[in-house]
């Protein structure tokens, strides 16, 4: 009997041998088979498949090599998209898992796909994810009934580079996109080079007025990294960011909660002279408003104080700014201003409004002010202005009196003034004198940087009219002066600019001075001339400066 289970026991372990070794290799020769026919089919229909995608997302797209069958899906190698107009513009990825989750899938009636990059390279340009507005009105006539699912998962780090606003950082994370509702839900953790993490939680309906947003980190070091906002590159020179911040936004509500602050910034930006110190500037929300503070913040000898509030309560909101400036020896701030500028959210995104803010200046040194300090102007200046328009493209109007004005060493003793105003993204300069013997008239014209363009100055003296004009001419401003009276003027030769005396007489002539004032060219007469002792009937001069020294030839007529 025991000898006959144990031979009955050998036949079926023989049997199931056998068997598997016949479904092995049926097995593996099905497998082949699929393999082969998942290949062909994604070659015969790859160009169909990109088409469709590119449609989808308005991108270049190259799905890639057909690599083999893995579980529950395929592999693709070298995929890429880049940007129709930038084709440096690209997300690539040496290899891609593509798969189909089929329970999810059977649980939630439609396609949920998973899609895993290995390897992946993301460097973009910052307006990528933007579309046309004939690619959004065509997409609202052509939109898909179809319901899906895709699933993108960062498993391990990949580079992140977005071009011309200096973000460099290694991202994972999942970002999930659902057809049904146009809703992309992102987890992403950044890694900034080992200065720190900054995780972002992302939630909204591109069909539906819906939006959350969390920004965390305990800690993100600052130091020795660039940034591009607009087209301003700001260096940071030393601080640090912290968030716990969260914004959520539906049709009936929207709140925040948390805060996030920069402690102890140094920034250098790239058209500043001098660096922007704040051992504080924080953002927190307090009854459904954002608040803003910064205080003692420091450009140079300045010092400013800014309060911000952002209320969330309406459907529209209004932004207020109330801050001082002044200098940090100054017992009470030299400038005041206050502004608000309305905004609101919709399908668009956020919206803003016009803006109009007023401020005030207090009889200050202009040379307290960097801009004017490095090219030598001084005087004491009372003003009081306006900024109205679009946040993109403002109005500047500036009412203003400057007592005494001195420019490298050439004073007019008198009070002036005038105001600014900016026209077609150019700055207009009008001033007058009051009290004088000589009246006179200043215009003057600035480009967009703030550089001189033109100007044209009117002096009165015996009823005769003189004149002083200078335009810019390619690499140059060329001036030229007809009967231009010099008297009122001051002058201060040699180092000691705080040492003037009255010069006297009348101008003509003309030259040229280049952008940078590294050389100058002039011929000009002074007739009736006086400075200190001298007294000249006649002269003339011709005058230049090439590699910093003077060449001066004249004839003198006492």
């Amino acid at each position: 009997m025991g000898s006959n289970l144990k031979k009955i026991r050998s036949l079926n372990l023989n049997t199931k041998i056998l068997l598997v070794g016949m479904l092995l290799p049926l097995g593996f020769l099905g497998t082949f088979l699929l393999n082969n026919f998942l290949k062909e089919t994604y070659s015969s229909r790859k160009l169909e498949l990109e088409k469709s995608i590119e449609n989808l997302l308005d991108k270049n797209v190259d799905l890639g090599d057909y690599v083999g069958i893995r579980f529950l899906g395929i592999s693709l190698g070298n995929s890429k998209i880049n940007d129709k107009k930038n084709i440096d513009s690209e997300i690539k990825a040496k290899n891609v898992y593509v798969g189909i989750m089929p329970f999810r899938s059977f649980l939630k009636q439609k396609w949920i796909v998973k899609i895993s990059p290995k390897k992946a390279a993301i460097n973009i340009d910052r307006d990528f994810f933007k579309r046309d507005e004939s690619y959004k009105n065509d997409r609202i006539t052509k939109k898909s009934q179809s319901k899906y699912e895709l699933n993108f998962n960062l498993n391990k780090y990949s580079d992140l580079k977005i071009n011309k606003a200096g973000l460099k950082a290694k991202v994972k994370g999942n970002v999930i996109y659902k057809s049904r509702n146009r809703q992309i839900i992102a987890n992403v953790k950044s890694n900034f080079d080992e200065k720190g993490f900054l995780k972002f939680k992302f939630n909204t309906k591109l069909n539906q007025d819906f939006l959350k947003l969390d920004l965390f980190s305990k800690g993100l070091d600052l130091e020795n990294s660039e940034y591009i906002i607009g087209n301003r590159k700001i260096s940071f020179k030393k601080g640090t960011f912290k968030s716990n911040f969260k914004f959520n936004k539906s049709s009936k509500r929207t709140f925040c909660e948390g805060r996030f602050s920069f402690t102890n910034l140094k920034i250098k930006p790239e058209d500043l002279a001098e660096n922007i110190n704040s051992d504080s500037t924080r953002f927190f929300c307090k009854d459904n408003n954002l608040i803003g503070n910064s205080e003692k913040l420091n450009y140079g000898t300045l010092t400013s104080n800014f309060n911000l509030n952002v209320p969330f309560n309406k459907s529209s909101n209004n932004i207020n700014l109330i801050g001082s400036i002044g200098y940090i020896n100054s017992l009470n701030p030299d400038i005041k201003l206050s502004g608000n500028m309305p905004y609101w959210f919709d399908r668009r995104g956020i919206n803003f409004g016009d803006i109009d803010t007023s401020f005030k200046i207090n009889r200050t040194q202009l040379s307290n002010l960097n801009i004017f300090r490095k090219n030598d102007i001084r005087g004491f200046i009372t003003a009081k202005g306006e900024l109205k328009g679009k946040i993109t493209d403002p109005d500047i109007s500036i009412n203003f009196n400057v007592d005494y004005p001195h420019f490298k060493g050439i004073r007019i003793r008198e009070t002036w003034e005038g105001d600014i105003k900016n026209e077609n993204n150019e700055f207009l300069l009008n001033m007058k004198n009051r009290y004088s013997p000589i009246p006179s008239f200043l215009s003057i014209k600035f480009d967009s940087d703030l550089k001189l363009d033109n100007a044209n100055f009117i002096r009165v003296f015996n009823s005769n009219k003189g004149t002083l004009g200078i335009a810019k001419e390619d690499e140059s401003y060329n001036w030229r002066a007809d009967n231009f009276p010099l008297d009122e003027l001051e002058l201060s030769l040699g180092n000691n600019n705080n040492q003037f005396d009255r010069i006297k007489g009348i101008l003509n002539g003309s030259g040229l001075i280049a952008l940078d004032q590294s050389y100058l060219d002039a011929k000009f007469a002074l007739s009736l001339g006086k400075y200190r002792n001298i007294k000249l009937a006649n002269s003339l001069f011709e005058l230049s400066l090439k590699n910093k020294y003077f060449y001066v030839n004249s004839s003198l007529y006492p």
